[in-house]
């Protein structure tokens, strides 16, 4: 999550990147130097400088990555509220504050985030000083438990609403059988209908999944901190992964196209399965038959 924070700082030059998310993260500077703390020297520079140092030393073009994938995210999750989702789950969100715009922009819509426990107390209180719309927390260490089973504790959720699921940046930190079940939490909850958005990481460089421009200092960075990438999936292999979960509708949204024009840093897509169809429709009530109304009012005047 620091890396969207140094963005904050970076992103006026990205049209990509939402205004309202980057007054938001620019509250949070302080996180970045947090982030960075156990080095004294970066955190005496001036921000901007400490920024470009770490994303030139770590992955050039990472910045403006997160901005055109943030944003086209942001434009999915819009479309498939659209298209029936009555309520959002966003998992791992940390300090990212898109649900609260969902919820902001739509009336009826329900937001979740379910996500560390520490992590939320930190995000309650951002929350409120930035006077944000608050979807309902969900502490869960999903380290320790199944998201199905902290989302069943939860009494505002219903299984009964089309729902869409959100996942950003976090399959690379899971195993293959941890995405398969991450995948599957609509099928343990028995929800009526699911959409998914998710991250994945695509772009293999010898045995490991990686961006593009990543360097040798971000991979021993990563495995110093304990969060190596630790799945990615090729694109030819995601239409085969999902069917096997029962998906069929799946679609690579951002293969090459929007990040390729943006950034220096490929490697990672974006994954949309929208609502059924079948959803959709019994969401639309069905348009009153004139005729019917007609035969009625005959009816009556007739007597009968």
């Amino acid at each position: 999550m620091s890396a969207l924070l140094v963005l904050a700082k970076r992103s006026d030059s990205s049209r990509a990147f939402s205004a309202r998310l980057r007054e938001f993260l620019l509250t949070q500077e302080s996180a970045v130097r947090r982030a960075v703390g156990g080095f004294s020297l970066f955190t005496r520079f001036p921000f901007d400088a400490m920024a470009g140092v770490l994303e030139r030393l770590f992955v050039p073009g990472l910045f403006a990555h997160f901005a055109a994938r943030k944003k086209r995210i942001e434009d999915l999750a819009c479309e498939a509220v659209r298209l029936g989702a009555k309520q959002v789950v966003a998992i791992g969100a940390g300090l990212d504050p898109l649900v609260s715009h969902l919820l902001d922009r739509f009336e009826d819509l329900k937001g979740f985030e379910v996500d560390h426990p520490a992590t939320q107390q930190v995000k309650a209180v951002l929350l409120t000083e930035s006077k944000l719309i608050s979807p309902v927390l969900v502490p869960a260490d999903l380290a320790n438990g199944t998201l199905a089973d902290a989302l069943q504790r939860c009494t505002e959720f219903s299984a009964a609403l089309p729902t869409l699921f959100i996942a950003e940046g976090l399959t690379m930190y899971l195993t293959e059988s941890e995405v398969k079940a991450l995948l599957s939490t609509g099928r343990a909850l028995g929800l009526s209908s699911e959409g998914w958005i998710f991250t994945c990481m695509t772009h293999r460089r010898g045995s490991s999944f990686r961006f593009s421009s990543q360097t040798a200092l971000a991979d021993a960075w990563l495995h110093l901190k304990g969060e190596p990438f630790t799945w990615g999936i090729e694109r030819q292999g995601i239409p085969l992964l999902l069917s096997s979960l029962g998906f069929s509708n799946a679609q690579i949204v951002d293969g090459g196209s929007a990040v390729a024009r943006e950034s220096a840093a490929q490697g990672e897509d974006i994954v949309y399965i929208p609502l059924p169809t079948t959803a959709r429709e019994a969401l639309t009530p069905d348009p009153p038959d004139p005729g019917a109304h007609t035969s009625a009012v005959d009816n009556e005047r007739n007597g009968s």
